[in-house]
């Protein structure tokens, strides 16, 4: 102590005075700029760290945008991500229609917040900035009622919001805190604003390119309907923009025709309008489980169908019966509207067969050539000949998994065009315009041993073995055909 008075001893009161009050704002002034340093470090710090945490929501917005192709789950993650990365209690998805905004997609609002603002449409416009269109509401803002509206309705007291516009659309983006509260939850600024737009406009963009990929993928299922998408995976196409003339390839399928008895009678009826509402109704319930059971059209006829099963045979012969199933319930309708039932015939036939694309430069067709179409289109014919509407080859026959699941007999040998070797028919039966396939099957060991016997060339010792099977079966429509058959060889017979 007495070593500091020696220090001023010698100096006069008033330059003591004068020299301790300048040393004193020396240090006030020095301790301010040390403050604003601070503070400036602090502002930087915050500004990088708002940098960072924009970078890093960028990043794994765009890693969304490669991974993701619905744009609901695209809006659903970004919606996580501004959560998550930065900081935010609440983020928000809006979609504008004519009468006010429609709540698209929240995270982090209440459910009853939730649930009210499903339920409404909110009209209420959003005092953008002119110049950074953005509006930031802080503890620092000047609330007007339109501010205080806004938060009310998102309860979100502290919120930066952001117009998402691309040029079909115009949506809302808004996130936001509960509470301001330093270093962690420092107030929303400008910063935020500019993470905020980053965002809406990598949004902007992923939905317009969402619309195109939308749209291509529409033109490609549209294609799809004229050529099946089954005929590119075959030929190794990835687009119907690589098919050209010529390209095809070989394989071993069940093929299916499929038609309606007497649609020429059934069409005269019809106005053109009507016949063409009628096919359609019809076809519109065969296609689909035509595809259930592993199968595809490959082209209409008209009334008729054919239809490829690439798989078990077991499929075609499922979505055979499938589609009489079909066809039953069709009756009712058609029955209750006042029109006549209808009948269809089908045949199934497995072989080899080359499918590609045929055509010059202007009009191209997916096709099937084989054999194996010709003997499919022939038994379908024989629906007609024996009154039976589902007939199948001895090879799809042989090529069923499971035999058990049916009910069949076998009804003719057939001699196919370019063929040494007949075609065996076999008739399947449990369907529902089948009502006597329990008799059917009680007389199939007679049964095909007359179709034998006469295919062996023994007519008359075949005739006895039909009027057996239709002694006990009457109504057996392929034996009474067997019947006519035999007589043709022996009209001296008395039956």
């Amino acid at each position: 102590m007495t070593k500091d008075l020696k220090i001023h001893e010698g100096i006069p009161e008033p330059e003591r005075v004068e020299a301790i009050r300048y040393y004193a704002e020396l240090v006030d002034s020095l301790g301010g700029e040390i403050i604003k340093a601070d503070s400036t470090i602090s502002a930087i710090k915050h500004k990088i760290r708002q940098r960072e945490q924009g970078f890093r929501l960028l990043a794994l917005l765009n890693e969304t945008l490669l991974t993701d192709t619905e744009s609901s789950e695209v809006l659903r993650k970004t919606l996580y991500l501004i959560t998550t990365t930065l900081c935010m209690d609440s983020a928000i998805y809006l979609q504008k229609e004519s009468k006010g905004y429609r709540l698209i997609q929240a995270l982090g609002l209440s459910s009853e917040c939730h649930t009210a603002l499903l339920n409404q449409t909110l009209a209420f416009e959003i005092p953008f900035d002119e110049q950074d269109h953005a509006l930031v509401v802080n503890r620092s803002t000047a609330l007007t009622p339109r501010l205080e509206e806004l938060r009310e309705t998102f309860k979100l007291p502290y919120l930066v919001a952001v117009p998402v516009v691309d040029a079909e659309r115009e949506g809302l983006l808004i996130t936001g805190r509960l509470k301001e509260v330093k270093p962690f939850f420092p107030p929303l600024d400008q910063g935020d604003a500019q993470t905020m737009r980053a965002i809406a406009g990598t949004l902007s963009q992923a939905f317009a390119n969402y619309r195109l990929y939308d749209g291509l993928a529409s033109l490609a299922r549209s294609l799809a309907r004229f050529v099946p998408e089954e005929v590119l995976r075959f030929l190794n196409k990835s687009s119907i923009l690589e098919v050209r003339a010529g390209d095809h390839t070989t394989a071993t399928m069940h093929v299916m025709f499929a038609d309606i008895r007497s649609f020429t009678t059934l069409s005269e009826s019809m106005t053109p309008e009507e016949c063409f509402s009628f096919v359609n109704a019809y076809l519109r319930r065969l296609e689909p489980v035509i595809r259930q059971n592993g199968g595809y059209i490959d082209k209409y006829m008209g009334d008729g169908i054919m239809a490829l099963f690439p798989g078990k045979a077991d499929g075609a012969c499922q979505a055979a019966i499938a589609m009489l199933e079909q066809v039953a319930l069709y009756n009712v309708k058609r029955e209750q509207d006042g029109h006549i039932p209808i009948r269809i015939g089908i045949g199934i036939h497995t072989g080899p067969l080359v499918l590609g694309i045929v055509g010059g430069e202007n009009r191209l067709e997916g096709t099937v050539i084989s054999d194996a179409v010709n003997a499919a289109s022939r038994i379908e014919t024989l629906t007609k000949t024996y009154a039976s509407p589902l007939l199948i080859s001895h090879d799809v026959l042989a090529a069923l998994e499971n035999k058990d699941d049916y009910k069949f007999r076998s009804i003719d040998h057939v001699k196919v065009k370019g063929k040494t070797r007949p075609l065996s028919i076999v008739e399947i039966l449990n369907h529902p315009f089948e009502r006597d396939a329990e008799k059917k099957m009680a007389t199939r060991d007679i049964f095909e041993q007359g179709m034998q016997t006469f295919h062996d060339g023994w007519p008359l010792e075949a005739l006895n073995l039909f009027k057996q099977v239709l002694e006990k079966n009457p109504a057996d429509s392929v034996a009474r055909h067997y019947l006519a058959r035999c007589l043709e060889h022996h009209t001296d017979v008395d039956i």
